[in-house]
């Protein structure tokens, strides 16, 4: 974790985890995203930034196994594509809301196509 610029991190046993979040910040951390299962995630930016992402309600729930790597895939796809760290986290929350549908450990069907057609049906 001292190396590391970026943190992906789950509250599930954290009491507190802004004061985490904004521990790390203080120690120079770029960027610090906390996930919270059903409650959505929470970033801290470089610059201060708090941004916060609920569910989407819509997603029928089967399983959650693999939610939280469909969540990073899906930041780390939007990172990769330039995208601003918002979008990052709308695709990530896609991602992780496709993967609770599922039995399996990631959305079968999983294309970049249906990720921009979520994207437009509920971030736009």
């Amino acid at each position: 974790m001292e190396a590391a610029n970026y943190l992906f991190m789950s509250s599930d046993s954290m009491e507190n985890y802004k004061s985490v979040m904004e521990a790390l910040h203080r120690k120079g951390k770029k960027l610090i995203v906390c996930t919270h299962g059903k409650k959505g995630a929470t970033c801290l930016s470089e610059d201060g930034v708090w941004i916060e992402r609920g569910v989407i309600e819509n997603y029928e729930y089967k399983d959650a196994n693999g939610a939280g790597d469909s969540f990073f895939a899906g930041f780390l796809y939007g990172y990769l594509h330039n995208k601003p760290i918002e979008k990052c986290l709308d695709l990530a929350t896609i991602c992780a809301g496709l993967c609770i549908t599922s039995e399996q450990l990631a959305f079968p069907e999983l294309t970049e196509e249906l990720i921009w057609q979520e994207n437009k049906k509920y971030f736009e």
